[in-house]
């Protein structure tokens, strides 16, 4: 299956969505005994480049499908990859920004609002695309939505009654959504995956030329 870019990205795909998956469940259960560390930095970035990776081999599995929900993949890209960006620019140059954090600056805090919301927004969109294209469970958008819409609909004293209490579920959802969908990319066979991404083979020159 490795042996060429098309299985390669198949299974990178899988991987890196479960991945993400047990990386953000191993966040949420074990506090780290230095937050500010050399190795929780590194791992936490590399888990944040997890998942925007893994969104563009599930773009190339969409590829054959409607424009508005490959949009909605790019959204989730930027909206993943650019916070990291960001917070890389801060951990190596910290003067680069002005010294504002995410906390600090109001541009900062809109500027991340918006990404959070091309994040999530994105990819929910992108997973009712695939669900709608039949490649995932109905129940894999309706988990991962459920794991972070809650969040934006506090506005009342019951809604943030009840966020808080189902909060610390929440990543669990999250994470669960993810490594779902990862198992079943891997378990997409090769020519489902190929069909899927691959556009129609070009007609050979020599069958296109006119017989003597």
């Amino acid at each position: 299956m490795l042996k060429n870019a098309a299985g390669l990205r198949h299974v990178g795909t899988g991987v890196l969505l479960i991945a993400t998956a047990l990386s953000s469940v191993a966040f949420s259960l074990v506090e780290p005994p230095d937050p500010a560390g050399l190795g929780v930095i590194l791992l936490s970035y590399v888990s944040g480049l997890m998942l925007p990776v893994a969104i563009l081999g599930l773009l190339h599995l969409m590829r054959r499908r409607a424009p508005v929900w490959r949009l909605a993949g790019w959204l989730a890209v930027v909206g993943t990859a650019v916070p990291l960006a960001i917070a890389l620019v801060e951990d190596l140059m910290p003067n680069a920004l002005g010294g504002a954090s995410p906390g600090g600056s109001p541009l900062l805090e809109n500027v991340f609002l918006v990404l959070m919301l091309f994040a999530d927004g994105g990819l929910l969109l992108l997973l009712i695309g695939m669900w709608r294209a039949r490649i995932v469970h109905g129940l894999v958008p309706l988990i991962f939505a459920a794991s972070w819409v809650p969040l934006y609909l506090g506005i009342t004293f019951f809604l943030l009654l009840a966020i808080a209490i189902v909060q610390p579920v929440l990543p669990f959802l999250w994470a669960f959504s993810l490594g779902r969908l990862g198992i079943t990319v891997l378990r997409t066979d090769r020519e489902a995956w190929t069909s899927h991404r691959s556009p129609a083979p070009a007609p050979d020159a020599a069958s296109c030329a006119s017989p003597r």
